[in-house]
């Protein structure tokens, strides 16, 4: 699984003015999405999301047992 850098993160927090809000939620960070959201908006199936991460082509991060995304993750076929 490909992680999210520091920088990525910081340069996250930065992009979204998001210095002075609450960035943790009920154990997850606000910002977060899971995979199967992933899924959904680019309007493919888990299978295809989990490929994409072990083929390095989009970055999550594990939160205890879920793969999660940047909120503002972009379809990796256009990139």
């Amino acid at each position: 699984m490909t992680h999210l850098t520091g920088r990525e993160l910081i340069i996250y927090i930065m992009s979204n003015k998001l210095e002075n809000e609450e960035i943790i939620k009920d154990g997850v960070m606000v910002g977060l999405i899971s995979e199967e959201k992933v899924a959904a908006k680019f309007g493919v199936g888990l299978g295809t999301v989990r490929a994409w991460v072990t083929l390095g082509k989009l970055k999550g991060i594990r939160v205890g047992n879920e793969l999660m995304f940047l909120n503002n993750i972009t379809d990796p076929r256009k990139n």
